[in-house]
């Protein structure tokens, strides 16, 4: 049951990871 319920979390919390990490690097970029 635990798994079943954090499984959606874990994935929301990757690519919410993911965004940030991609507007981190083109902030990067654009000041390079």
């Amino acid at each position: 049951m635990k798994n079943v319920n954090l499984k959606p979390f874990v994935n929301v919390t990757k690519t919410y990871k993911g965004i940030l990490i991609r507007k981190h690097t083109t902030k990067v970029r654009k000041t390079n």
